[in-house]
């Protein structure tokens, strides 16, 4: 069958006339010429073979299926229930009247929100509390829903209360609200409260010892990287459950205490500036050699 199939073909082609005048020529040593039918289709050929080809698309490098490893907000997890925890809020927030709560309040919020206690002052202001003296619990869900969902870590969220709108870092006056609660209600520093000249002054001891040990990059602005390489929110969640003085990286009185008797002695004019003639006095002028003229003790100690 198959060998006629062949035959078949070989009589056609020999009965083409324009092939055998091909042929011809090719037997008589002239250039083959392609027969005229063949011509359209050839031309066709070169013209689909002029036109720029498109360009396949290339497999992915190994590189780009690396999975995602940075997460300058923390890593998302997936057994977290955020309508269960919205619920939890909204349950507290129907303890209060009008649903609506104050300061003195939000230790329970705090608790409903899963963090630690000493973070209520940073709820209740960054929830505008300041403005009207309370917080609604649609004002409130509303802003920690939105936290909840964009901050993965305790480091994160902490952040983003205690910074200004936009920023991506604490400056040392955005820690005065929650230090200026640490003070008003802390059961370990009620003697600190009666002696209100003294608040600003622990506060800003406090604010210091923070960027001293938070802040390695002596910026003047701890970063999100910079807190969570840190032990200071443990130190946070510990203040309710130890003596304030246990804390002695930050919230230490007695050793607020010794730093600022120790600024005092210095400070012989009790101007609260540690100048170069208040240096030369001690050490037999050994420590004006640490001073420099373009910075005062206020810069060092801020104080």
């Amino acid at each position: 069958m198959k060998s006629g199939s062949m035959r078949i073909k070989e009589i056609s082609l020999r009965q083409d006339p324009d092939l055998r005048k091909e042929l011809a020529l090719l037997a008589r040593g002239c250039d083959f010429v392609l027969p005229s039918r063949f011509k359209k289709r050839l031309k066709a050929f070169q013209q689909i073979q002029a036109q720029p080809k498109k360009e396949e698309p290339l497999t992915p490098a190994l590189s780009q299926n690396i999975p995602k490893f940075y997460f300058p907000k923390g890593c998302p997890k997936d057994n977290v229930n955020i309508d269960c925890i919205i619920s939890k809020i909204e349950k507290t927030f129907s303890l209060f009247p009008n649903e609506r709560a104050t300061l003195d309040d939000m230790g329970k919020v705090a608790k409903a929100c899963e963090c630690p206690l000493y973070w209520k002052s940073p709820l209740f202001y960054a929830a505008g509390g300041d403005r009207s003296g309370f917080v609604s619990v649609h004002k409130f869900v509303a802003i920690w829903r939105k936290i909840l969902q964009t901050c993965h870590d305790d480091t994160a969220k902490f952040m983003q209360l205690l910074a200004k709108p936009g920023c991506t870092y604490l400056e040392r006056e955005d820690f005065v609200p929650f230090l200026q609660d640490v003070v008003n209600t802390h059961p370990h520093l009620t003697f600190l409260r009666e002696a209100s000249e003294f608040h600003s002054r622990y506060i800003t001891t406090v604010i210091q010892r923070i960027f001293y040990t938070v802040n390695r990059s002596w910026s003047g602005r701890i970063t999100c990287a910079e807190l969570r390489k840190s032990n200071f929110l443990q130190h946070v969640a510990l203040l309710e459950e130890e003596d304030i003085n246990q804390s002695t990286d930050y919230f230490s009185y007695e050793h607020f205490y010794v730093i600022y008797c120790k600024f005092w002695e210095l400070d012989t004019d009790h101007d609260l500036y540690i100048d170069e003639q208040d240096l030369s006095k001690h050490s037999d002028h050994g420590m004006r050699v640490c001073f420099s003229t373009s910075m005062n003790a206020r810069y060092i100690m801020n104080i």
